[in-house]
């Protein structure tokens, strides 16, 4: 779907920054900037993957942000590969370039880190090459056994560890490992436990490797060093560690090459082909401008007017490939031409439409010119020109449906109109609506719309949720012919009261036995242990059969188990690993609720499971809980081969936790329980969303409650949670 765009030519410096990204600030630049952007894949000594596997694998990753001298905070953020333009456009001053790629975990045998943090300086009317190049910023640790070490000794492992994460390197298993070091400890302690082959006698080494580097490789070779003088013969021969702490250099580079990026030209000022090109009178000359970061390979333009304008056979041509000159001559002579530059940072093109060539599209009729551009690397953009010269003097928008392409103007009871001015006699604009269903104009609503320079906007209200509804413009003599929106639905969370249950085995599940799965929960992990801490219960009813009941217990034998809290979610429990569990969280959702409101009772327990990882609750403090919840962007990844927007570890090694200042949450809201609920029954609560953007749609939900915050850490007491009747309140 296109807007309408009234192209000014004083206004168009900015648009030359469009992209997918959030934009925080955007600036009409006097300077500009080609980004380039690589990862120093791995350390010399061996290679885990190719240059190109590499690429792929972290582009979704990769996150690139701008901040400035002169503004004191972040100015762009682009989230992904796809996102990153090639060029930017900016005020003249200092900057700071950051990006990072991978994963962050504290120890693991695959997962990498990588950071770039480049300064650098915009001048006016300059280009200013920058060179993201991301190094890998973990701690690497080989090991390596010398010759005959093995005939000799029986290696049960080489642990090597720090306080948040540690890994087991064993023989004939993974010889390299990643570590990311807390803050607080830059010590890697090891133990290499193993037994004498020749009589079972068992041998222990352990040191500590002092503030250990990013971006070195520390190298365990396990050679004999002598012969045990208490016994001569061979099996007796005893070895130990040796570490050598010298850097090695990154052998490789990936490179994230942006793809061909084209933009409309209008006077020497850039516009965005999103837009549609909508003029009142002739257009004049337009053009198309290429860059790329490497050689251009073809430019396939398509314009079903080709043949009548240009006078060719076909709706499509490749100025690059066309050998024939009089092929060449006729086309420019029909009002289309190029030129083609190369700088030592990237590739340039100016296709070129003439007056002649516009003047010749017929009115009130759009006229689009497609525009594919393949690189030297493979890489393809295709953007479309699109022209409508019409007698209208205004623009209105194209009929709109509630779905996740929806403008962000669109709510469930409120349509904000939006259109050009594309000449204004002094007229008042004025929009017209009512519901699809009217059959007469007697419940027709208007507002008039507010000028603002070349644009005009016009506030729908009072219209009723997931309804059709129709509207014209009118200024002046002038009727628009009628349009229409759908309004968003007031999407709900299902079985919201909690009343679908399958309990006949365990674990207890959140839905019934012919319904989709929306809810989970942590049963799956406690019921190894013939627990379910989450259950429905008649105990505190709002309305309906149940509530749904969050016990956080102790759930093992004697000592042998772990502290769990009761809990819920939207998501699916994944896996779990040990006694930890692996959960992903977040639900396709295109809504855009303010506040969740629902019923609680909340009775704590004193702590009595504490961890040195959590401080906030210590053993005797009163328990805690929560529930938050967070529309999300598009952002995912994937465990097991399910894609989930948040995936959540509670193994202390590999924990990851949902960060609710994350890029990638949209809008996030909260409530901790510091005491019990009042009363002997359910209380109301309501959970405002705090929006941190407003420029996007949310493409996911996720919503959690605890009976005891600190869960994650396996911290609190036998505290129960209650709730019903939870409901999306939307304004």
């Amino acid at each position: 779907m296109k807007a309408y765009k009234y192209i000014l030519a004083a206004s168009l410096v900015a648009a030359s920054l469009s992209s997918c990204s959030d934009e925080k600030n955007a600036l009409v630049g006097e300077g500009s900037i080609m980004i380039s952007a690589s990862i120093n894949s791995d350390l010399k000594t061996t290679s885990r993957t190719s240059s190109d596997d590499l690429a792929a694998e972290l582009s979704d990753s990769f996150e690139f942000w701008l901040t400035s001298e002169n503004d004191g905070g972040v100015i762009r953020l682009y989230n992904g590969l796809d996102n990153l333009p090639s060029s930017l456009t900016l005020n003249a001053g200092h900057y700071v370039a950051e990006a990072w790629a991978g994963d962050s975990i504290s120890a693991s045998f695959t997962d990498r880190w990588f950071k770039a943090y480049v300064p650098f300086d915009v001048n006016a009317g300059e280009v200013t090459p920058v060179n993201i190049e991301c190094k890998i910023a973990n701690v690497v640790v080989s090991v390596e056994y010398g010759d005959g070490v093995l005939d000799a000794y029986t290696v049960d492992s080489l642990f090597v560890c720090h306080k948040r994460g540690q890994l087991s390197f064993k023989p004939g298993g993974e010889t390299r490992g990643y570590f990311m070091m807390p803050s607080y400890d830059k010590n890697l302690t090891w133990i290499c436990m193993c037994h004498r082959k020749s009589d079972g006698a068992e041998r222990q080494f352990n040191g500590v490797l002092q503030n250990v580097k990013s971006a070195y490789e520390y190298k365990f070779n396990i050679v004999f060093t002598a012969n045990d003088p208490d016994d001569t013969h061979v099996g007796g021969a005893f070895f130990d560690i040796e570490v050598d702490t010298t850097e090695e250099p990154v052998y490789d580079s990936v490179e994230f090459l942006a793809a061909p990026r084209i933009d409309g030209v209008k006077d020497g000022e850039k516009f965005d082909l999103t837009d549609v090109y909508s003029a009142n009178e002739e257009p004049g000359e337009l053009g198309a401008y290429i860059t790329t970061t490497s050689e251009i390979k073809s430019v396939v333009l398509e314009c079903e007017d080709f043949p009548t304008i240009l006078g060719i056979q076909g709706t499509s041509f490749d100025p690059i490939k066309i050998t024939s000159t009089t092929l060449i001559n006729t086309i420019n002579n029909g009002g289309v031409t190029w030129t083609r530059t190369a700088t030592a940072d990237s590739y340039n093109m100016m296709l070129t439409f003439s007056a002649a060539f516009t003047e010749a599209l017929s009115w009130e009729t759009e006229h689009q010119i497609n525009i594919t551009v393949t690189d030297a690397n493979g890489l393809t953009n295709t953007e479309s020109l699109t022209i409508l010269k019409t007698a209208a003097p205004i623009t209105i928008p194209d009929p709109v449906l509630a779905t996740a392409d929806a403008p962000i103007t669109l709510t469930t009871n409120s349509y904000v109109i939006e259109g050009d001015i594309l000449s204004d006699d002094g007229s008042d604009i004025v929009v017209s609506y009512a519901e699809s269903s009217s059959r007469s104009r007697a419940g027709i609503s208007t507002v008039t719309a507010t000028k603002n320079g070349a644009t005009y906007s016009a506030k729908l209200t009072g219209l009723t949720p997931d309804t059709a509804y129709e509207f014209y413009v009118t200024m002046g003599s002038y009727t628009s012919p009628v349009s229409s929106f759908v309004t968003e639905a007031e999407l709900q969370f299902p079985n919201n009261s909690f009343e679908n249950w399958q309990t006949s085995s365990s674990p207890y599940l959140i839905y019934g036995s012919s319904d989709e799965m929306f809810w989970d929960s942590g049963n799956h992990g406690s019921s190894t242990m013939n627990k379910n801490v989450t259950v429905p219960s008649t105990d505190y009813v709002h309305s309906g059969t149940y509530s749904i009941s969050l016990q956080s217990q102790f759930v093992g034998i004697s000592i042998i188990g772990k502290f769990a809290a009761g809990n819920v979610f939207v998501g699916k429990y994944l896996a779990t690993d040990g006694t930890d569990g692996v959960l992903g969280w977040g639900r396709a959702f295109t809504g855009r609720p303010a506040k969740l409101h629902g019923y609680v009772r909340y009775e704590p327990a004193e702590v009595s499971y504490e961890s040195s990882d959590f401080d906030d609750l210590k053993k005797g403090d009163q328990d805690q809980g929560i529930i938050y919840w967070a529309l999300l962007d598009d952002y995912t990844e994937t465990y097991d081969g399910e894609a989930w927007p948040v995936i959540i570890k509670t193994k202390s090694s590999s924990r990851q936790l949902f960060d609710k200042t994350s890029s990638h949450v949209i809008a996030y809201g909260e409530q901790v329980f510091t005491e019990a609920t009042s009363g002997d029954g359910l209380v109301e609560f309501t959970i405002p969303l705090d929006y941190y953007r407003t420029d996007i749609r949310p493409t996911y939900i996720m919503c959690t409650a605890a009976a005891s915050r600190g869960g994650d850490y396996f911290v609190g007491g036998s505290s129960v949670m209650y709730l019903d009747d939870l409901e999306l309140i939307y304004e």
